[in-house]
Formats: structure tokens, C-alpha cells, sequence
């Protein structure tokens, strides 16, 4: 019985999945919704293509990348806001409030951002989130090991000093029974 109703459920399926595919669209069914997705996915490529591209640059090629790169920000291209967003990350030492600050308007609803630019905007500022934690961690175990060479060398300068304390007692408890044995020789 469960076999039959299987077989009968299949039909019905395929019965439907015919008639869907059957049915003529219309002119208004086939228009795009938004941009075509060709166009949005080579925006997305081109900026996640863009910081394999600058990291070739020489330095004074990035600079002049990043003078671009703001005057197009200046202008509200949200693309060059992205690329400066990306380029300034690559730097070592930017400030990430900084990369934060530049991108934090795509976010804002009143802008007329392109979703998939806020969609991209939002992993470069996760990207820039995940690098500063990076950096908070790395400089607190650069202290924590500091600290730690820190009291290893005072531990051992104490090591030192105690040996060498040691060193002098052992030296006098030589003399002391030096001068006993003396002591014991002439009492003979």
C-alpha cells in the first residue's frame, strides 16, 4: 500500500512540474528585477580582485592609489569608498577606526547603496574587525611575553646572586673549619 501511494504522489508531481513548464511567461516575468547578475557579480569580483592587484604596487604607486582612491570617495563612489576602504586595511599602520569610520556611511539606509556594495561593505568591515582583534591579540601576548623575559631575567639574576651568596658562605664555612682543624692541631 505504501508503494502505491508513492507511485500515486509522483505522479501528482510530475503532473504539476509539467503544467508549471507548460505555461507560457509572459513579456513582465522575464524583465530582471535589479542590475543583471553578470554586472553585480564583475563589480564584486573587480573589488575582490582589487587587493591582489595594489598589493603588487610599489609604494609610491599605493600612494598614488590612495590620492585617487580619495578624491573618488569625495566624489560618493561607494566602489573607490570599498577600494579605500581594502587599501587603507593593507597598511600597515592605519588606524582600523579609521578604515571603520571610511566605510560606516554605506551602512546607513538613507543611502542609496547598492545592496550587494553593503553586502561586500559588511564582510571588509568584519575583515577589519577580525585584523584588530588580531592586533589586540598579538600585543598582548607581545606583553605577556615581555613580561614574561622580564621576570625570567630577574629570576634569574636572583638564581645568580644566590649562587653567589652561596658561593661566599661555602667559603667561609672553609675557612671556619680550616681555622678549626688549626685550632684542633695546636690543642694537641
Amino acid at each position: 500500500m505504501t508503494h502505491f501511494r508513492l507511485l500515486h504522489r509522483s505522479l501528482i508531481a510530475l503532473a504539476v512540474a509539467g503544467a508549471v513548464a507548460a505555461a507560457p511567461l509572459s513579456a513582465q516575468e522575464l524583465k530582471p528585477v535589479s542590475a543583471p547578475a553578470s554586472a553585480q557579480q564583475n563589480e564584486i569580483e573587480g573589488l575582490a580582485t582589487y587587493v591582489l592587484k595594489v598589493r603588487q604596487l610599489a609604494p609610491e604607486q599605493v600612494a598614488q592609489e590612495l590620492r585617487d582612491l580619495r578624491v573618488q570617495h569625495e566624489s560618493g563612489n561607494d566602489v573607490a569608498t570599498l577600494k579605500l576602504a581594502m587599501l587603507l586595511a593593507e597598511q600597515p599602520n592605519v588606524q582600523e577606526s579609521e578604515v571603520s569610520e571610511l566605510i560606516q556611511p554605506l551602512f546607513d539606509e538613507s543611502r542609496a547603496t547598492k545592496p550587494e556594495l553593503r553586502t561586500f561593505a559588511l564582510f571588509v568591515a568584519r575583515d577589519i574587525q577580525e585584523r584588530k582583534r588580531m592586533k589586540d591579540m598579538l600585543a598582548s601576548t607581545q606583553t605577556r611575553l615581555r613580561d614574561a623575559q622580564r621576570n625570567q631575567e630577574a629570576s634569574e639574576a636572583k638564581a645568580s646572586q644566590m649562587r653567589r651568596q652561596i658561593d661566599v658562605l661555602q667559603n667561609k664555612i672553609n675557612a671556619f673549619m680550616m681555622m678549626e682543624q688549626s685550632i684542633l692541631k695546636r690543642g694537641r
